[in-house]
């Protein structure tokens, strides 16, 4: 079956078994297959597989490809962690450390970011440059992603903040700047 037949046909499967319908059949189905998918379909399974929200069968497939990513691409393992949080926050808040390290940028060092769809050019003096498609720069990209999913679990952690107020002071984008400043006074609202 060719990728995007298998995840657009789970779509519509695990909408089905959000609706009660056959839920543990295709739940069962789905598991039984997931790990023979190909990469690009794989992993918007798990988003889908996310929305059956509580359930112990999906939450415990989505823990065990969120461990086996953490060996080889701690990023994919990122994107399956906020997968599992969808699902299970309970079971994701185990990980929930695993953030932190990801903000601190641990496990990024010589991370190409042509592997997230970054395109790669070559300035005058042949340094390699990367930002995205609409032209925004890749920098510190996923360790603010890490970083942002933390702070709205545990808006009083503090080294959390101190990452986040660095880059508010210090990010060359000026929105993201400003972005991180609202978030910080928003969570400092409720803290």
């Amino acid at each position: 079956m060719y990728d995007w037949t298998q995840y657009k046909a789970v779509r519509i499967l695990t909408r089905l078994a959000r609706e009660g319908l056959q839920t543990d059949q295709i739940v069962d189905d789905i598991i039984s297959h997931v790990d023979d998918f190909r990469y690009e379909a794989q992993m918007p399974t798990f988003y889908f597989l996310s929305g059956l929200t509580g359930n112990k069968k999906v939450a415990s497939l989505l823990q065990r490809h969120f461990l086996e990513n953490l060996e080889y691409d701690p990023i994919d393992a990122f994107d399956i962690f906020e997968n599992l949080y969808r699902c299970s926050p309970d079971v994701a808040m185990r990980h929930a450390d695993f953030l932190k390290a990801i903000a601190r940028g641990e496990g990024l060092e010589g991370r190409s970011p042509l592997l997230d769809g970054a395109i790669g050019t070559t300035d005058e003096n042949g340094k390699q440059e990367y930002h995205w498609p609409d032209d925004e720069p890749v920098e510190e990209h996923h360790q603010l992603r890490a970083a942002i999913f933390y702070y709205r679990l545990h808006p009083l952690d503090e080294e959390v903040n101190r990452l986040l107020y660095h880059w508010e002071v210090n990010h060359p984008e000026e929105n993201v700047r400003s972005c991180i400043g609202k978030l910080r006074e928003e969570g400092q609202g409720e803290g």
